[in-house]
């Protein structure tokens, strides 16, 4: 059985109600993730909202109101 795969959103999702104060333990138990994967993923996402993680990508200094096509020849 292949395992999930899950967005950089879902992932900072998951990490942000465990540290809203619900246990690991229920975080991972509603995700279906082993707690290691939990630690794995609150190192890499701790305090990132996933909108201020799609800002730091390549396209930053893209415009939100060009059409899609032109933002990505910026």
């Amino acid at each position: 059985m292949k395992a999930p795969q899950f967005t950089d959103a879902q992932k900072a999702f998951i990490t942000k109600q465990g540290e809203d104060g619900t246990t690991v333990a229920e975080v991972c138990r509603k995700a279906v993730i082993g707690q290691a994967d939990y630690f794995k993923w609150k190192k890499t996402y701790s305090g990132m909202m996933p909108s201020i993680r799609a800002m730091s990508g390549p396209w930053t200094s893209c415009t939100t109101n060009s059409p899609p096509a032109a933002r990505y020849g910026c």
